[in-house]
Parts: structure tokens; C-alpha cells; sequence
């Protein structure tokens, strides 16, 4: 399923890495209710809940991580993970890089009604920079995760493997969809994994103790509809 996408270098240009110097927040004076712009006129909005999915031949998820020197910063929205060149993924014959990694507090989406205590967004672009494909991942109660520990340790410098944060089956549901922050670009082709990873109930709370609310309200689907794979 194609579309046209705006030029990503302009969108990296406005948002950087997500929350970097943006004047909003997810609670209070600035928040959603507050952020215009397409946030509010536009109609392929992100996040929603995805309760029903048209079935679809969509192809497998090809997954080219691999462990590599990582870096992580509170940009005072979310925690956020870049890494160097080298990890992607490829879906439908297209080939996507890794561009950074974001965590939500609750899960910005939600599955049949069920939010995640957490989110985690894998952000991907193609190498000519004209799209952006999202990878939503479930945080759930469960065994300590190592690659969670490392990230929330906030090191200047790190070694992680992306594959650390992806559960073992890999279904998903895909959507088209926007930015989940402003300036809410319509840009973003989401896949969301329909099984969660794991993180020990205390690092949960370590992340919430950092980010009481970062996650925008739920956005409605209008004429979208969301796909999974036929089986």
C-alpha cells in the first residue's frame, strides 16, 4: 500500500529527534488540546486503537538488527535512542533505516481497548529520506529486561541490539497514521506488533517516576482502516 510522503528531510528538520526543543506537552498549558495545526484538522491522526483489522496479504517483517554502539538522552518529552548506521528493516521488497527509539508512558496505542503500561516505537526511514515506517512494540509487567536496564541507566554510550525489544512472534497491524507529537505530520506508516516484551514492574515505575503522562489521548480512525495479516 503506497502513498505519498512529505520530504523527511523537512520533517527532521521541525521535530529533530522527537520533543527535542518543541514548545508542548502532553499535560496542562501546551497540551494536546492545545497543539493546532494538523494535530487537530487532520483526519489519519496517530495514535488509535485498533480493535478490528481487515485481513491483508502483508509480507513479513525482515528484520536486519544487529548490537551496535547506542546513545540515549532525556529530551525532556520522552527517552530517546539513536544508534549508529547499520540496523533496518524491510518490508514488501522496501528497505527502511533505523532512526531513533522512543518510549510512552501509557502505550499511545491501544489494542482492543487495552493499553500497555508502556510503548516502545522503533522510527525507521527509507534511504531517500520520502518515508517514515514506525514499529510499535507493547511493554508489559513481566522478567527484568536487560536492554530496558541499559536504556533507562541514561549511559553517554551504550551497545544495544534492537532485537532485545521485539517479542519472538512478530504479527502485526498496519495503518497509516501521523506523528504522535507535533507538528503531527501524516507521514508515518505504522506497524504495530499485536504481542508485548516483557520489563520487570520495577523498571515500569522508573520510567512512569520519569514520565508520569507522555502519550497523546487516542486519535479516531475516520475512514481508515487498519490491516493484519491474512493467515
Amino acid at each position: 500500500m503506497s502513498r505519498a510522503f512529505a520530504p523527511l528531510a523537512a520533517l527532521l528538520a521541525v521535530i529533530a529527534v522527537p520533543g527535542s526543543a518543541a514548545d508542548w506537552t502532553h499535560e496542562g498549558p501546551g497540551g494536546p488540546s492545545q497543539w493546532g495545526g494538523v494535530c487537530v484538522s487532520g483526519k489519519e491522526q496517530s495514535p488509535v486503537d485498533l480493535r478490528t483489522a481487515t485481513p491483508a496479504p502483508l509480507g513479513d517483517i525482515v528484520f536486519h538488527y544487529q548490537p551496535l554502539p547506542a546513545s540515549v538522552r532525556n529530551t525532556g518529552h520522552t527517552l530517546s535512542v539513536t544508534a549508529g548506521a547499520g540496523n533496518g528493516i524491510e518490508i514488501e521488497g522496501e528497505h527502511f533505516d533505523l532512526a531513533w527509539i522512543e518510549f510512552h508512558h501509557p502505550s499511545e496505542h491501544a489494542l482492543n481497548g487495552k493499553k500497555a503500561p508502556i510503548e516502545v516505537q522503533l522510527v525507521h526511514k527509507n534511504p531517500a529520506g520520502t518515508a517514515l515506517v514506525t514499529l510499535a512494540v507493547m511493554i508489559v509487567p513481566g522478567a527484568a529486561n536487560p536492554a530496558i536496564e541499559a536504556i533507562w541507566g541514561l549511559p553517554a554510550d551504550f551497545e544495544l541490539d534492537p532485537m532485545s525489544l521485539l517479542p519472538f512472534h512478530r504479527t502485526y497491524l498496519r495503518y497509516e497514521g501521523s506523528l504522535t507529537a507535533p507538528p503531527c505530520s501524516e507521514t508515518v506508516r505504522w506497524l504495530v506488533l499485536d504481542q508485548p516484551v516483557e520489563a520487570s514492574q520495577g523498571q515500569i515505575d522508573r520510567f512512569a517516576k520519569l514520565f508520569p503522562m507522555n502519550a497523546r489521548p487516542l486519535q479516531p480512525l475516520n475512514q481508515r482502516v487498519p490491516q493484519a495479516k491474512a493467515m
